[in-house]
């Protein structure tokens, strides 16, 4: 199962070509993946559009205002092999961040990646609350021999006393099983 590296170029444009809306779900098309969030549960799930079968599936927070995957704001990217991909959605105050990873049984795993934003707001010295605008995004799959995934996930945010736009980046390490492991 190949898929394209760019097939999200709508992000840089604020459109979601691949994307739809039903009365039911939102959806985000990869070819012959998509990942898709149902409306009233709390669960993203990664679909084959090929089978219609759910590939994997990660519940995610109840509380938070989500803003739907029709948002120039939602990333994604895939890593060049098409084994993972990592999707960043905006949440109130904060980013939901999910990695998708394929093992080597062609399972795919989900996995709440989120806490690497706490990691490089940490960098940045500040505390939350004298931060707005926090959002965090996958910016590039860095190359490995050893099995693993790794991937560079930025945080902006904008300091409320100074006005200026703060950014961190932190590589995170994936296994196959989608364990993040955490420095």
């Amino acid at each position: 199962m190949k898929l394209l590296l760019f097939a999200l170029m709508w992000f840089f444009c604020g459109l979601l070509e691949g994307s739809s809306q039903k009365d039911d779900y939102h959806s985000l098309n990869f070819g012959e993946l998509s990942i898709q969030l149902e409306k009233g549960k709390n669960q993203l799930r990664l679909v084959d559009n090929q089978t219609g079968r759910e590939a994997s599936l990660i519940e995610i927070p109840a509380a938070p205002h989500f803003v739907g995957l029709a948002n120039d704001k939602v990333h994604a990217l895939w890593d060049s092999s098409g084994s993972a991909v990592v999707i960043a959605l905006p949440v109130s105050g904060s980013t939901l961040i999910i990695a998708f990873t394929k093992d080597g049984t062609d399972k795919w795993h989900a996995t709440d990646i989120s806490k690497v934003e706490n990691g490089n707001l940490g960098k940045l010295g500040k505390r939350r609350e004298t931060l707005s605008n926090i959002y965090s995004k996958p910016i590039k799959w860095m190359p490995r021999q050893d099995g693993l995934f790794q991937v560079l996930i930025e945080t902006q945010a904008l300091d409320k006393i100074r006005g200026q736009t703060m950014s961190a980046k932190e590589a995170l390490l994936i296994g196959k099983t989608g364990i993040p492991f955490w420095r």
